[in-house]
């Protein structure tokens, strides 16, 4: 009983987590499971994926880092069909394509009749694997899939697939290969089946280094995501470069948003992280670069810099930030000194056009300030304060409806 309702409030946390999610695939890293694999075909140990009552087709395999300590070959990133890091997190899933395997989960949420979905994971062939194939193919069920019978019966035909990757066979062994594209839905998906859901003679491979037969095209997978194509992604944003004095600490406030990743690190020493949070506080003792890797609710990449210049001269320069950003309109700025007298701020968008101005209230006793700026569109903009003698910015602000 107790495993049950620890299995369930999983389930529930999962779930809850994912409300209003961009990715429509829950546990899409493989991450959350409910016990440690400790043998193959556990796939279904990850939660969401692979019931365990199917035991026909269900023979995929799971990867997690728990299994670097039970002798199971079956963690990450050194396992029984060789070495890979995950593309993110602690755990993948693996299985032969050519054998016909196939990971398969059951969808949480409706797709809308009609709209156009995305599709995207990330392959790469294990090890000790010498076939490789170029038809990955994703398909839905209206009822819990199994594999019976002839494929014929089960599976769409190649005109009837909704979505095949056909842009080059997928050799690659050690980087992870992105595969995407997208499909019309109709409304009646429930469940969604990864593999290579074809007929044999119908499936482009290759054998390599001359190698003397065919094995399972068994390939890791991770990080899959489906999503609606018009849903909006944003890349990494560290904000503008800060000015310190010695002894003095800076916080970086990137944009934290749902299901995004995040990650700072010293720009000399890229293995070295030292946040996985969007906001994160350092005190450096000279000028530093910082780098901010982000992977998004698609598990795609993007970086951005920030340097922390640290100066005697910058400890009479006033130090600012301005919550909350994103805003719906009420922008607040917060300074380490008093406000001085006609402290503008300029708001300029993407091209560089002036599109609104406004003065801070400032007193002797004022440190903060907030302004309305519900007049400008929703978009991004970027925004330039003269205070005092100093310029500040510029920096980027996000205004949503």
């Amino acid at each position: 009983m107790k495993s049950i309702k620890t299995i369930l409030l999983i389930l529930f946390i999962i779930w809850s987590s994912y409300i209003n999610s961009q990715n429509l695939i829950h546990n899409a890293s493989f991450e959350t499971i409910t016990k440690c694999p400790e043998s193959d075909q556990k796939l279904y140990y990850a939660i969401n994926w692979w019931p365990e009552d199917i035991t026909q087709g269900g023979s995929s395999d799971l990867f997690h880092i728990c299994g670097l300590t039970n002798g199971s070959g079956k963690g990450v990133p050194n396992n029984s069909r060789g070495y890979q890091v995950p593309h993110t997190g602690i755990a993948y899933a693996g299985f032969g394509f050519w054998s016909m395997e196939v990971a398969a989960i059951q969808l949480f949420d409706s797709l809308i009749s009609g709209r156009e979905y995305c599709i995207s994971f990330y392959v790469s062939l294990s090890d000790i694997d010498y076939h490789c194939i170029k038809d990955f193919t994703v398909h839905f069920t209206d009822s819990m899939p199994l594999f019976l019978g002839d494929i014929s019966d089960i599976w769409p035909s190649r005109a009837d697939m909704p979505f095949i990757y056909d842009n080059g066979v997928v050799c690659d062994k050690e980087n992870w290969v992105k595969i995407s594209g997208s499909f019309i839905a109709t409304g009646e998906e429930k469940f969604m089946v990864i593999g290579s859901c074809l007929e044999y003679n119908d499936i482009t491979d290759t054998i390599l280094d001359s190698f003397p037969y065919k094995t399972a095209a068994y390939y890791y997978l991770d990080d899959v995501a489906l999503y609606d194509c018009s849903e909006p992604y944003y890349a990494a944003d560290a904000g503008g470069h800060k000015y310190i004095c010695p002894g003095d600490s800076v916080v970086f406030d990137a944009i934290k948003r749902d299901n995004y990743l995040y990650a700072w690190y010293k720009a000399d020493n890229p293995n070295d992280t030292l946040s996985k949070e969007a906001v994160f506080k350092v005190k450096p003792e000279q000028s530093t670069t910082y780098v901010l890797s982000q992977a998004d609710f698609k598990f795609d990449y993007t970086f951005d810099t920030i340097t922390v210049f640290v100066s005697e001269e910058y400890c009479d320069k006033p130090a600012w930030k301005i919550y909350p950003n994103p805003t719906k309109g009420e922008l607040t700025f917060s300074f380490n000194l008093h406000i001085p007298q006609n402290t503008l701020v300029e708001f300029f968008d993407p091209i560089g056009r002036l599109v609104s101005q406004q003065y801070l209230k400032s007193s002797q006793e004022d440190y903060e300030s907030t302004i309305d700026i519900s007049t400008l569109a929703a978009g991004a903009y970027f925004c330039r304060i003269y205070f005092g003698d100093s310029v500040l910015g510029p920096e980027r602000v996000v205004v949503v409806e």
